[in-house]
């Protein structure tokens, strides 16, 4: 049977040799590993660092691993395992070390503050040597102990901490207050510029006829005109001349600043009698001496509004109560609505000065509630709720009406409750779901400051390639001037013959 087997599959005979042959050389290789460990032993050497293999029989040491382990390791887990513990205990031994170290190093040594320096010096306990230098820096680096200050030292350095938040305060306000200085100085420096012109030309003989003033004649005759000296700056930085102010429309005083309604009216009563002469000068008509001197008024707007108090006729009676400035019907019925649906209640007063206008730049503390028949229910607030102030430009519907209404009543510091109601606050929608319909409204606000807004200043006499309408020098009504002049020196040339 065997011999069949081996005739039949040769190579199946062939591989099980093999594998009985590996089997053998395997069981032996086991047998010589385990002799050798059992004749070899891995120890480490802590001056080296390294392991060394000792040989039991024998006695002797070698550093280089014998040949018959190959690739294999003479007991290798429990040699790392024992450098894992050799490396623990050398950190363990460490950290005590350095940790006696240090509170040995805050008993000896006291931490003390020198004010002159603004800096810390360490005392020795024992021999009161002095360094600069933290005890434990030049072996222990960035882990050299933190010692406690002494008390005096405390306040010593709490005071100094104090001075310097202090100066820093202080320079701080002083910025400010060169800041706010610089900033004034350049408006004042612009109003005196107008002041000293007004000054030098108030009271003095001005000719009748406006056309022939300068600047500093129409300056001097605004600062003499009650509520109109604000805008003496204004003319004079656009250089307005007495035959401008005559040819100025509505339009024109609007970009030179005069937008009140009010004072543009005052204005142009006070120059009707002005354009009048102009007029009449233009047209040819020369008026008497007694008429200039009665019927068209004297040199200074107070003593118009002196004749204008005596006229009798009824022609005069009416530019008397056109000087009245008396409000149009619009004007009356805005302030009637203004009355019923706003009612106002100053809690601090402001300073009564700066009133906001429209297109000022306004920031106010405020608080918001609906008025119930249970009382009143915050809606919003910017103390409690916004933590700051609200700015919003007056005039530009960013707040409800009956706030901006109010709000030009009052001066600045000043605090007031202000009910509105509901036509003047939310109105029929309301505000949902915070604010019902038809809801009354109750503010409690407080006006902090105003910045004025910005104005646009446009030269009224610009050169000719940068305006669509010039004014020229040699205009007709000049060029006929000229030839009266002409003729009036001929005909006193003729008197004279």
């Amino acid at each position: 049977m065997k011999q069949r087997w081996s005739r039949v599959h040769p190579e199946v005979e062939a591989a099980v040799r093999k594998i009985q042959s590996l089997f053998r050389y395997r069981i032996v290789r086991r047998t010589i590993l385990e002799a050798i460990r059992g004749k070899f032993e891995l120890v480490y050497d802590s001056d080296f660092g390294e392991y060394f293999y000792f040989n039991k029989e024998t006695g002797e040491s070698q550093w280089h691993k014998p040949l018959l382990l190959k690739t294999n390791e003479l007991y290798a887990d429990d040699a790392q395992s024992s450098a894992a513990a050799t490396k623990i205990q050398a950190i363990m031994r460490g950290n005590l070390a350095r940790q006696k170290l240090l509170e040995k190093i805050k008993k000896m040594f006291r931490k003390e503050y020198d004010p002159k320096t603004g800096d810390f010096y360490y005392v020795h306990l024992d021999t009161e040597e002095v360094s600069w230098d933290p005890p434990g820096s030049r072996f222990l680096g960035s882990k050299a102990p933190e010692i406690e200050v002494q008390s005096e030292s405390k306040l010593m350095l709490e005071r100094d901490a104090e001075i310097e938040r202090l100066r820093k305060e202080i320079a701080s306000k002083d910025k400010e207050i060169e800041r706010v200085r610089s900033s004034k100085l350049h408006q004042l420096q612009e109003e005196d510029r107008s002041l000293r012109l007004v000054a030098a030309l108030r009271g003095s003989k001005r000719s009748k006829e406006m056309d022939e003033w300068t600047v500093e004649h129409v300056v001097a005759w605004f600062d003499e005109m009650e509520q109109l000296s604000q805008y003496c700056t204004a003319l004079t930085k656009n250089r307005i001349d007495g035959i401008l102010l005559l040819n100025m429309d509505t339009v024109d005083l609007e970009e030179l600043g005069i937008t009140n309604k009010l004072h543009q009216r005052r204005l142009n009563v006070a120059l009707k009698k002005y354009k009048d002469r102009y007029e009449q000068k233009q047209a040819g008509e020369e008026a008497s001496e007694g008429e200039d001197d009665g019927s068209l008024g004297s040199e200074t707007p107070s003593e118009l509004l002196e004749e204008e108090a005596l006229l009798t006729s009824d022609e005069e009676s009416e530019v008397e109560s056109e000087d009245e400035l008396v409000p149009t019907e619009e004007e009356l019925l805005e302030i009637k609505q203004d009355n019923e649906n706003i009612a106002i209640t100053i809690k601090f007063p402001g300073n009564g000065i700066d009133h906001p206008a429209l297109g000022d730049i306004v920031r106010c503390h405020y608080s918001m509630y609906v008025v119930q028949k249970t009382g009143l229910r915050l809606v919003e607030s910017s103390r409690k709720m916004r933590k700051r102030p609200l700015e919003f430009v007056l005039g530009v519907n960013q707040v409800i009406v009956g706030w901006e209404r109010a709000l030009v009543k009052m001066t600045v510091e000043e605090r007031s409750k202000i009910r509105l109601s509901a036509l003047y606050a939310y109105g029929a929608d309301g505000a949902p779901p915070l604010i019902p319909p038809n809801s009354p409204i109750e503010l409690d606000v407080e006006l902090l400051s105003i910045r004025k807004r910005p104005y646009w200043n446009k030269l009224l006499v610009q050169p000719s390639m940068h305006s669509d309408r010039p004014y020229h020098v040699d205009d007709p009504f000049k060029e006929r001037q000229g030839a009266d002049a002409e003729a009036i020196s001929d005909e006193d040339e003729e008197a004279g013959a």
